[in-house]
């Protein structure tokens, strides 16, 4: 069953649960169900860490040992200005995901409301908040938590930008077509990432102006 399931309710039952928390007249069971489906985010956040950082050890590390067989001849300073930006990029990216850590945290709480929803009840939210169907006077509240929760989610292009430092970097130091074409990917999700979330805060901040 699903993360955002774990009980077997109606829609109807999530939505008076979700409304309950909003205004923060919760039961037992609620907070329990929340606390549950909040620890289990948290864990999947950690995890996804830990394994991407392992995973940028392990390319730093490929990349270093096939450097000087790959690349022969590349002046010395380029490669010291490469592998300068792919420290910059791993830095980034650390920070990236240190804050990103934090943020779930912080909003574990907040936005505790939004958990105890299925992913079709969030999605109709996030509808009402682009402008793609009416807003429901009832869900008003909920939209705007949806619509709050949008605007901090343009913070976390950041996450590619490590990446995407990193990339250039090697490409930079040990050029080879694969680093090249693996920069160019993270360059592209980062420019496409940034430019979708940017356009998710604008119809967020359009939503909340129109609904205070």
């Amino acid at each position: 069953m699903p993360d955002d399931q774990p009980l077997p309710r109606d829609a109807d039952a999530r939505w008076a649960e979700a409304q309950a928390l909003l205004s923060g007249g919760p039961d037992a069971a609620a907070e329990q169900r929340l606390r549950r489906t909040l620890r289990r985010r948290v864990l999947a956040v950690l995890g996804a860490t830990l394994g991407a950082g392992v995973l940028v050890w392990l390319v730093v590390l490929l990349a270093a040992d096939g450097g000087e067989s790959s690349s022969p001849g590349v002046p010395l300073r380029q490669v010291v200005t490469g592998f300068a930006l792919a420290t910059v990029g791993l830095v980034v990216a650390g920070v990236a995901v240190v804050r990103q850590v934090r943020a779930v945290r912080r909003r574990r709480v907040r936005n505790g409301p939004l958990f105890v929803l299925a992913v079709s009840q969030r999605r109709e939210l996030l509808a009402q908040v682009r402008g793609r169907v009416p807003v429901d006077p009832a869900r008003v509240g909920l939209a705007r938590r949806t619509a709050e929760d949008l605007q901090h989610q343009r913070h976390t292009v950041w996450t590619n930008v490590g990446p995407s430092v990193l990339w250039t970097g090697l490409a930079v130091a040990l050029p080879s077509w694969w680093r090249v074409t693996a920069a160019a990917a993270y360059l592209l999700l980062t420019v496409v990432a940034g430019g979708l979330a940017q356009r998710g805060a604008r119809s967020a901040q359009t939503f909340l102006v129109a609904h205070r």
